[in-house]
């Protein structure tokens, strides 16, 4: 895959030595909207995010807690302040003032101005604000809050109309912020809340209190005091109300006091809506950027009239904040296209192969799935013949099947397993038992996890004078009327002692479809595979289980890093002895790091498709010299002052950056091969059964070899099986070419995980995603455990996938997106089954059909279709 150059910051371009990239993010997203905040690259979301807001912050503070110090103990100096003070609003009104005629005679007011991008309706109305800006700062410069006694302005002020004025129009900016924030989390056509309008309404009136009290000459009274300090109680509550949202996950699913229960609704932000490309995607971003807890909690302070301490400071954080806002929301400053990888993730992801390998993954959990429908033939009693639909599980574990009798029976036939024995039980619709209660029943069935799998003969029950008796039925059978593709071979396995658990199981055909945005899936999984059926071709799914023990959650707090090649050479990627063949990292890094520096750039101009089964394995690779690489793409949007402010900043204030952690890189060499570190835990746990994992499917892939048919590997898992199918995944592409030694299967081995932790260092992912270059790490919207363990020493691998609540996929998203979007901070959304309710919206959002399960009659999967359904 070509990547852009990438460009030291002191150096210049060498094109002889020009590095690959490994990191599989893009620079900056589509900007379908035209709008820069839509477009943000790594450089311009430092500046907008973190580095200009708190140097604005900061500084200002500094500057205003040393006027104060002045003013309170150089009395003598106080109308000397007093100007400077004044001459400070004065700047703020000057800077806001400059950009309103900026953005009007640069940027497009209206289509029929001229060619090019213009700014958005939310745009212009961050102009009208930063305008507002301008004239309250400028009512502030002009009508300074000074009273006879200067001493008096540190508790409570009583200015001049124009300065009350200029108060209460910086309090209906803090207003506007929230409402819209409110107005960006209705779904079109919908209005703010009711409940919202009224609030904001409440504290206006309560702020109006504010306007009591004396002006000029006037001592002011207690009552004065007491009256404005309810008024300003609506500043109060708008910051109370900025902090509960700031920490709602608490309140997001629990009701441990009344507020939470009335805010709960409140809480959950745009799950109904998609994080789509263009205006949908800048939507999620600006109402992410409106909430985020700096900005939030900066913005809505409780400083400012009538308090008179750091008053002017508040207002001026306001100011820079609505600013960069405003500047954020202003065009895109050239078209940018979809970048490549991005591309190219699309249109090789399945999501119809990810549901289908999360039911694999599920697998794992629950056991095998049973028929969704099973069909009672040959019975004496007709009316029990037909269709039974699987509702749920019993105690035990095992399906129950119903069938709706007549409607003017009002009566169920119940199929289930009872005391051992397979029977049939009709009960009316209310849970009455009517006579006779046995109709069908299989003596010799308590083997037999399924209806369908009763080898005896049924007995029926027949009533004559009374009394009943059991007739044999050698002709009635129970059949599976499921229509998925039938499975070859499946085999399970596990390490008692870690309680690791794992799946192989063969499919005939192809478990991919053959348009990758699943735009011609049908309902079933039957569908992906039955289209691209053959004989000559085998699908081979290996699963591992993910945390669902206390041995397991053992397994996952053992963060420490080790080799991966131990000095016993028996740990899961040494040279071990026997029939099994094992393999290790060494030949294919050495090939890759011996390929001339031609050859590579030969393959990097012709490759365009990292997935191609006959494209190598040498993948961009960035230099990690431990110098900061940018690319181009990233210095184009950031204006030339802008750009000068936040290296400033960054410089000064913000020298080392957290983000910095998850993008560093090394150069693949010996070198990084020997400095190659995972997690202690899940490297144990696949070295635990990696043996008999490779021993099974050397024995299967031989077989199939044989006959001539075609292997293809998937490895998949959740959570920490996510992580061990990451480490199985990079054995098999670590196959040596050797035909003793190698696997016949048809490279490269598909790995889709799910919730996945991290598993190894920086020079762990620039080797994994230069052998395993076809890994898809799918992420839930607010899913904790992919950000675990911390990247302080560890680093994601493979291509991120990130569905939001409402199904939407967005590919290999950008830093400056993964940065504004929603923190991932909930483990409500780790569970499987969240992931499944994830990717069924996703196929619904596409085919406009739910995904047909394999475990579609359990109840839990049941609702979670259901939901999904209701849903969309």
């Amino acid at each position: 895959m070509r990547s852009a150059p990438s460009v030291g910051i002191d150096s210049a371009p060498n094109p002889m030595k020009d590095a690959w990239s490994t990191l599989y993010r893009a620079p900056q997203m589509h900007a379908e909207s035209g709008a820069w905040l839509e477009a943000f690259s790594k450089r311009d979301a430092q500046a907008i995010l973190m580095a200009v807001p708190w140097t604005i912050l900061i500084s200002s503070l500094t500057f205003f807690m040393v006027v104060y110090a002045f003013e309170a103990f150089l009395p003598s100096f106080t109308g000397d302040l007093e100007k400077v003070v004044s001459a400070w609003h004065y700047l703020v009104a000057l800077s806001c003032a400059l950009y309103v005629p900026v953005a009007l005679l640069i940027e497009r007011p209206s289509s029929c101005c001229r060619s090019g991008p213009r700014r958005s309706p939310e745009g212009w109305l961050a102009v009208c604000a930063v305008a507002a800006c301008a004239i309250i700062a400028l009512c502030y410069a002009r009508s300074m809050h000074s009273l006879p006694d200067r001493r008096k302005g540190i508790s409570i002020i009583y200015g001049s109309f124009a300065f009350r004025a200029a108060a209460t129009g910086e309090f209906f900016l803090q207003i506007a912020w929230l409402w819209a924030a409110a107005g960006l989390e209705c779904e079109p056509g919908q209005e703010v809340a009711r409940w919202r309008r009224w609030s904001y309404f409440l504290l206006a009136v309560l702020w109006s209190f504010t306007w009591w009290g004396a002006t000029g000459e006037r001592e002011p009274q207690a009552s004065d005091h007491v009256i404005v300090s309810l008024g300003y109680l609506a500043r109060v509550v708008l910051f109370v109300y900025c902090v509960t949202r700031v920490f709602r996950k608490c309140s997001r699913h629990c009701q441990c006091c009344c507020f939470c229960a009335c805010c709960r609704d409140e809480w959950r932000t745009l799950e109904n809506l998609p994080c789509s490309p263009g205006r949908e995607r800048l939507r999620y971003l600006l109402f992410y950027i409106l909430t985020r807890p700096p900005f939030l909690l900066i913005m809505n302070l409780p400083l400012g009239y009538p308090m008179a301490f750091l008053a002017t400071w508040a207002f001026t954080s306001r100011c820079g904040l609505i600013l960069l806002i405003a500047i954020s929301l202003r065009p895109a400053p050239s078209p940018v296209e979809e970048h490549h990888m991005e591309r190219e993730t699309r249109e090789q992801f399945d999501v119809l192969l990810a549901l289908h390998l999360c039911d694999f993954s599920w697998e794992t959990y629950q056991g095998p799935p049973s028929p969704a429908v099973v069909v009672v033939s040959n019975c004496g009693h007709s009316l029990l013949n037909g269709e039974y639909v699987q509702d749920g599980r019993d105690k035990c574990g095992l399906p129950v099947y119903k069938r709706n009798l007549p409607a003017h029976m009002e009566q169920q036939a119940i199929l289930q397993k009872t005391e051992g024995v397979w029977e049939v039980v009709i009960v009316g619709t209310a849970g009455d038992s009517t006579s006779p209660k046995r109709q069908i029943y299989a003596e010799e069935s308590e083997s037999a996890e399924a209806p369908n799998e009763v080898e005896g003969a049924w007995m029926e029950v027949h009533v004559e004078d009374g009394e009943e008796t059991s007739v044999s039925n050698s002709e009635m059978k129970i059949s599976s009327s499921d229509r998925e593709a039938k499975r070859h071979h499946s085999v399970k396995g596990g390490c008692p002692q870690l309680d690791v658990h794992w799946l192989l199981a063969e499919q005939m055909g192809r478990l991919t479809s053959q348009d990758g945005d699943g735009s011609s899936a049908a309902q079933s999984p039957a569908s992906t595979s039955s289209s691209s059926k053959s004989t000559k071709e085998v699908s081979i799914v290996v699963a591992f289980r993910g945390t669902a023990s206390v041995k397991n959650m053992v397994t996952d707090v053992r963060i420490s890093l080790q080799p991966l090649a131990e000095e016993s050479k028996t740990g899961p990627f040494g040279i071990c002895e026997g029939p099994v063949a094992c393999f290790d990292l060494e030949p294919k890094v050495l090939a890759l790091c011996s390929a001339p520096t031609e050859s590579r750039t030969e393959v990097r101009q012709v490759r365009t498709n990292p997935f191609s089964p006959t494209a190598g394995a040498a993948v961009p690779l960035q230099r990690g010299n431990g110098s900061r690489e940018i690319t181009g793409e990233e210095d184009a949007g950031l204006p030339g002052c802008c750009r000068l402010l936040a290296q400033c900043c960054n410089k000064l204030l913000f020298p080392f950056l957290p983000s910095d952690f998850e993008d560093d890189d090394e150069e693949l060499s010996m070198e990084v091969l020997g400095n190659l570190r995972v997690h202690r835990g899940f490297a144990e746990a696949y070295g635990a059964i990696r043996s008999d994992v490779l021993a099974i499917l050397k024995a299967r892939l031989e077989h199939w070899q044989k006959q001539g048919v075609t292997a293809r590997v998937y490895a998949t898992g959740h959570s920490m099986g996510g992580a061990i199918a990451n480490l199985f995944a990079l054995d098999l592409s670590a196959a040596p070419d050797d035909p003793k030694r190698s696997l016949p299967f048809e490279r490269p081995v598909v790995c889709y995980t799910y919730g996945a932790p991290r598993a190894g260092n920086a020079a762990f992912r620039s080797v994994y995603n230069a052998l395993v270059p076809q890994t898809f790490r799918i992420v839930g919207s607010r899913d904790v455990v992919p950000t675990l363990p911390p990247s302080i020493a560890y680093r994601q691998i493979g291509r991120e996938v990130w569905v939001d609540d409402a199904g939407e996929l967005t590919y290999v998203m950008s830093w400056a997106m993964r940065h504004i979007l929603p923190a991932r901070d909930s483990v409500w959304y780790h569970p499987l089954l969240s992931y499944f309710r994830l990717l069924n919206r996703a196929v619904l959002r596409k085919t406009r059909w739910p995904y047909l399960s394999r475990f579609r009659g359990d109840s839990a999967v049941r609702e979670a279709r259901v939901v999904t359904s209701e849903r969309l």
